[in-house]
């Protein structure tokens, strides 16, 4: 083996590795280490990987290996959204290894690794019970104070507990003489005793309890989601009845059926579709005549109509909430009102389909929109250039530039604005024009691509930047403008058009709000720069 030469630093670190290798190692990491990868520096920043599909492939692992998930309703959309206060406690006790199997080669953090290295009792190891009776006094002190603190907080906890047990849910489809009924039955506050099992257990328990409720006897709501909520209490109810071949099953929910309490709702949660305006004159689109649908994010699909691809963006989602409903109607709006304007996204028209949630067939049924059409646009995203990390020529990428703000531009003239800004949002024609897309201005945002002005006022008055006012949101997609610049030059440009398109970020972007240009002096800067 060849040995160092004198006086060469041989240390390598992570940074040394090249690029390639960054990349490769990304690709393997779960999404807490991706995660602290991408926040290490400005280089793992452009990227890390942390999307949908690493959140999900995490939280799936986490449920085959039966360690603790979130029971609530997780957002996707951006990293801050998704580590909720649950999700950083699991992450915490991850990096802690504390839930690393006790074994050889059972730990979770560095596959392979075993993290108690003495899998011998301490007891049975004389030098580890020589070190153990040197330490015994502190232990035990410590143990103390740990054992009386956690007293403490569990006499003053106590109550508080009891809000904040899991609840477990499950929405059926219920079928009688040709009508139907959605159904969304819910037990909160679990049982103790069903808290205790594991998650797959706890599920396979009351799932087949819900199959074993007969239904009948409930009044049901006609044309939407009926949510059944059920609680345990000490007296007898005799509100849920359970079918006679289920009486004998070994199930504790069943047992205790007689005991629960019943409440029935209209389910907020459930997904709204709302009824076609045809007043809109927009052109529609049956859902049934949707081909080929390849999913390629968790609202967005592209689909053939008559062998041409669209995409199709749906109101449904993994993860809903009611408001999603309003964010498509505001982009469905915000796109007509841009149609046939150049660089911003052209809406098609939109897909229909009869209410999944009515009860009895009519005769003359209102349609429901279920989504929209998109242009497809062939040439990906910014985002994907920008992860190829290949150079792009002077004249194109200054064509980008110019086509992003300038449609940023327009929507602004028309008093709207973006406000989620960022790399995943430019996609490109056959052409290889900019395009904006997402343009509703209501629906979500990522918290780095916010202005540092937003990101304090919606903390300090705990709102959606899409409730601030019309000048500071109109702030934050300059800013957002200026650090797309800032991406797009580091990343893909060459020659002396990187270091131009710089100096005009960093004026788009100064910690003063007031120092900063505006975007119609940006996009004049841009155009008079010459490129060869």
């Amino acid at each position: 083996m060849d040995q160092p030469l004198p006086g060469k630093d041989h240390k390598h670190s992570l940074m040394s590795l090249p690029t390639e290798l960054h990349l490769q190692v990304a690709a393997y990491l779960p999404y807490p280490d991706a995660l602290a990868l991408k926040h290490t520096s400005h280089h793992f920043y452009s990227f890390v990987y942390t999307g949908v599909h690493l959140k999900v492939d995490w939280l799936v692992e986490r449920f085959e290996l039966k360690l603790e998930c979130p029971m609530e309703k997780c957002s996707f959309r951006t990293d801050e959204q998704f580590c909720n206060w649950r999700i950083r406690k699991i992450m915490q006790r991850r990096r802690r290894h504390q839930e690393c199997f006790r074994q050889k080669g059972g730990c979770l953090v560095i596959g392979g690794e075993t993290c108690q290295k003495v899998l011998v009792p301490t007891w049975l190891n004389v030098q580890s019970r020589e070190r153990f009776l040197k330490s015994a006094r502190t232990e035990v002190l410590i143990n103390g104070l740990i054992f009386l603190l956690v007293n403490i907080i569990w006499l003053e906890l106590k109550e508080f507990r009891g809000c904040n047990d899991y609840h477990i849910s499950q929405t059926l489809i219920l079928h009688d003489n040709g009508s139907i009924w959605w159904v969304k039955v819910e037990v909160s506050p679990l049982p103790e005793s069903i808290l205790r099992l594991g998650y797959f257990k706890r599920r396979s328990l009351f799932q087949s309890f819900v199959e074993a409720i007969d239904f009948g006897p409930l009044p049901l709501l006609n044309d939407t989601v009926t949510k059944i909520t059920l609680t345990l209490t000490e007296m007898s109810q005799e509100l849920i009845k359970i079918r006679d071949i289920y009486q004998t099953e070994a199930n504790y929910l069943i047992y205790v059926a007689h005991r629960m309490s019943c409440q029935i709702v209209e389910d907020p949660g459930r997904v709204i579709y709302p009824i076609l305006d045809r007043a809109q004159g927009l052109p529609i689109f049956d859902a049934s005549c949707l081909k080929d649908v390849t999913i390629i994010a968790p609202t967005v699909s592209t689909v053939l109509i008559e062998q041409k691809k669209f995409g199709y963006k749906t109101i449904d989602r993994p993860i809903y909430i009611p408001e999603d409903t309003e964010y498509i109607l505001d982009e469905i709006n915000a796109l007509s009102q841009f149609h046939g304007q150049p660089n911003i996204a052209q809406l098609v028209g939109l897909v229909v389909s009869q209410d999944p949630y009515k009860t009895r067939p009519s005769a003359n049924p209102s349609p429901i929109i279920t989504g929209f059409l998109l242009e497809y646009y062939p040439e990906g995203s910014l985002e994907q250039v920008i992860t190829e990390n290949k150079d792009q020529d002077d004249s194109l990428l200054r064509r980008w530039v110019l086509q992003i703000g300038r449609a940023l531009e327009l929507l602004h003239k028309n008093e709207r604005t973006h406000l989620d800004i960022k790399p995943s949002n430019i996609v490109f024609d056959a052409d290889k024009n900019a395009i904006l897309i997402d343009i509703s201005g209501t629906g979500g945002y990522e918290w780095e691509w916010l202005s540092p002005e937003m990101q304090i006022a919606i903390q300090r008055i705990e709102t959606a930047p899409a409730s601030t006012p019309f000048n500071e949101r109109v702030a934050t997609d300059c800013w957002a403008y200026g650090k797309l610049l800032t991406t797009m030059a580091k990343n893909i440009s060459t020659g002396d058009l990187g270091e131009w398109l710089q100096s005009v970020a960093d004026d788009l972007t100064k910690m003063d709000p007031k120092a900063r240009v505006s975007l119609s002096s940006a996009l004049a800067r841009v155009e008079e720069k010459k490129v060869c």
